[in-house]
């Protein structure tokens, strides 16, 4: 949903600002990639390499017995003997 809402808004804001700021709205856009740039290094942890269940331990959730995600923090018990395996291997 918010990719075409943000593509809706690109393409009705995209002319006026042609006609104001001219070659500025390159430049714009150019410094908005760089930002989202700099920010997906330091911010954004790498997942390569990383199994599904290593992915929701590095973002911090955990797996319930019908694979519903919840948060890190909230009391997560094992119901099953699997659940117990899979709590001590992570």
């Amino acid at each position: 949903m918010s990719v075409w809402l943000w593509t809706f808004v690109v393409t009705k804001a995209l002319p006026s600002m042609f006609t104001s700021m001219g070659y500025g709205v390159y430049i714009f856009f150019a410094s908005a990639l760089i930002c989202a740039s700099v920010y997906a290094f330091f911010f954004i942890p790498e997942t390569k390499g990383l199994r599904i269940d290593q992915m929701d331990h590095l973002f911090g959730a955990t797996r319930l017995e019908n694979d519903a995600l919840v948060a890190k923090g909230e009391e997560v018990y094992p119901q099953t003997k699997e659940d117990e395996v899979r709590a001590e291997v992570v």
